[in-house]
């Protein structure tokens, strides 16, 4: 046979063994595909059988909240979980009904995680009829925690059948491997016959197989990064997630900062941290926060001392050269290397402090502290303090009178009795002074109510300088004060009401007021328990006694109870001023 004869004999057998070559790996990706679906399908099914539980556990924590508290805020997390189940329950019918084996147990499933939430809902609707007491006598009974034992029993039961199912998958899968393999291994001995034949065919071949080898090894690097991205990233989300509901919760920001130094060392775990707010008169930043074991932290800094405030950015101090911040000097290591980072806390255009990290420098042996994890704790944290600072401004608005500054008839109306139950536990008096400007119509008719807006912020002031700081003096309504003086019998009480009498006597009056008189006041006062036993009483006998100085010439203190019964309380606004 001619040369050219044999090359065309051997080209051909070698189309043959190629054909043969590719049908091989056709055969192992179609039976890992086939196979992978099936894993993917009953691992997704696992996945759908452990949110199960684990949305019936939360169900049954909210639950047990409210059932103890009976503080409805607790029933969210039960709520939010029983919106989830309902969602979930179709999904895993159908995931579940495409498994025959598990048709049955399926449909029983569904049944009891029903009866389970009707028999949650009931707990709840008979804790708000009836009380803690009906409500324990339903759990005690111990149904719910028997549906919630053979929920589990069969989820655990079809959780074994489908690690079985996996385990059998698997087997099947190196069965096949095992037969391509030796399919492979004939079809490369046809190849090792042609090899001399065919050698530089082959030999162009198996260069190209390097190379597509080598894409492919760059591929998979390169996929294992993405992969190991994300899987921080999600971590970071997660954590991130973590934080934000937890500074949800505070009520204080004090309370929000403990929160943040016990959060601190979970999100960057490598890294001391610092966080420094401005203080009212913001000529300084007080320590606040603080973690990690590789600095000690200034308790405050100034902020021409820190770049990052000065420029408005973040900014990473180095040690050689460049902008390096003074404030790091104090506790900076003087072993490693280290990387120093200040990030401002910047809220609608405010700048309310400082996160100054510290963390190991790339390249020595530890990661590096992600710029993306501290931008957004950054963001969270300076978000966190501008609405706690926010929220704790409007309730100072709520329970402050704008105009004196004193407290309002809300908080007066909230304190009293909640003072008045801890003095009846204590055993100590508690003392109310109703207080009333005399002829303050007068001053409003001549001068205007500008004035008399001028006379009751002075009259504010000196009331707040003369009682203490555990006192509540607050503006009743009009012209009217009323002081609560805490652990206060009545000669105190007298001692104070004419302390103040005396003071809003000798007041400086503007000159453009041209007054023939100084400004005066009547005071009443009335002390619990002596003369009455709730807040609205005590309120009653201190108006009394107020009343009564207005009808005995004004300008005076009556205690309730020392001299002639106070007349009774007019009907309509014809009182005295």
């Amino acid at each position: 046979m001619k040369l050219e004869a044999r090359l065309k004999l051997g080209f051909a057998i070698a189309a043959v063994v190629l054909l043969l070559t590719s049908i091989v790996p056709f055969q192992t990706a179609r039976m890992s595909r086939e196979i992978g679906q099936e894993v993917e399908q009953s691992l997704r099914r696992t996945d759908m059988l452990r949110e199960l539980v684990a949305q019936i556990d939360g169900a049954e924590a909210a639950q047990r909240g409210f059932l103890i508290t009976g503080n409805e805020e607790f029933l969210a997390p039960y709520y939010a979980a029983s919106e989830r189940l309902h969602e979930l329950r179709p999904s895993l019918a159908v995931e579940l009904r495409s498994d025959a084996s598990a048709a049955g147990a399926a449909a029983e499933l569904d049944q009891l995680v029903e009866l389970r939430l009707e028999r949650l809902r009931q707990g709840i609707a008979l804790r708000r009829a009836s009380g803690l007491a009906a409500a324990v006598r339903e759990v005690s009974a111990g149904t719910g925690k028997q549906q919630t034992d053979r929920i589990r029993g069969i989820v655990l039961e079809i959780g074994r059948r489908e690690m079985a199912r996996n385990q059998l998958l698997h087997a099947e899968r190196d069965r096949r491997a095992r037969n391509n393999a030796y399919a492979g291994l004939m079809v490369t001995a046809l190849d090792i016959l042609l090899l001399a034949y065919l050698l530089s065919l082959f030999a162009g071949l198996a260069r190209a197989r390097r190379r597509a080898n080598d894409e492919l090894r760059q591929a998979e690097n390169r996929l294992k990064e993405s992969l190991a991205a994300v899987r921080e990233r999600n971590e970071a989300i997660s954590l991130l997630a973590q934080l934000g509901r937890a500074l949800e919760a505070p009520a204080t920001l004090d309370e929000l900062y403990r929160i943040v130094a016990s959060q601190g060392p979970r999100l960057l775990p490598r890294a001391s941290w610092s966080l420094y707010v401005y203080r009212n008169s913001r000529d300084l930043l007080e320590l606040k926060a603080a973690w990690g074991e590789t600095a000690q932290w200034a308790e405050s800094i100034e902020p021409d001392k820190c770049w990052g405030l000065r420029r408005g950015q973040p900014h990473e101090s180095v040690t050689t050269g460049g902008l390096f911040c003074e404030h790091l000097e104090a506790g900076l290591p003087e072993a490693g290397s280290w990387r120093l980072r200040c990030l401002p806390l910047i809220a609608h255009g405010e700048v309310l402090g400082l996160l100054s990290v510290r963390s190991v420098a790339a390249g020595s042996g530890e990661a590096a502290v992600g710029e993306s994890m501290l931008a957004a704790v950054a963001e969270q944290l300076s978000l966190s303090i501008s609405n706690m600072r926010l929220r704790e401004a409007l309730r100072l608005q709520s329970v402050v009178d704008p105009l004196t500054g004193l407290f309002n008839r809300r908080y007066l109306d909230e304190t009293l009795p909640r003072e008045l139950a801890r003095a009846t536990r204590t055993g100590n008096p508690v003392a109310v002074v109703m207080l009333d400007l005399d002829h303050f119509k007068r001053i409003n008719d001549e001068h205007g109510h500008a004035a008399g807006d001028a006379v009751l912020r002075a009259v504010g002031r000196q009331v707040k300088t003369l009682v203490r700081a555990s006192d509540v003096p607050c503006r009743y309504g009009g012209e009217e004060l009323a002081i609560v003086l805490l652990d206060c019998g009545k000669a105190g009480a007298a001692i104070r009401s004419r302390e103040i009498l005396e003071a809003i006597r000798e007041m400086p009056v503007p000159a453009d007021m041209r007054m023939r008189a100084p400004i005066t006041a009547s005071l009443g006062v009335a002390v619990f328990p002596d003369d009455a036993g709730d807040s609205e009483l005590l309120i009653r006998a201190a108006d009394r006694a107020m009343y009564q100085a207005k009808h005995s010439g004004r300008n005076r203190v009556v205690v309730a109870g020392d001299g002639a019964a106070a007349p009774a309380l007019p009907q309509t606004s014809a009182r005295p001023r």
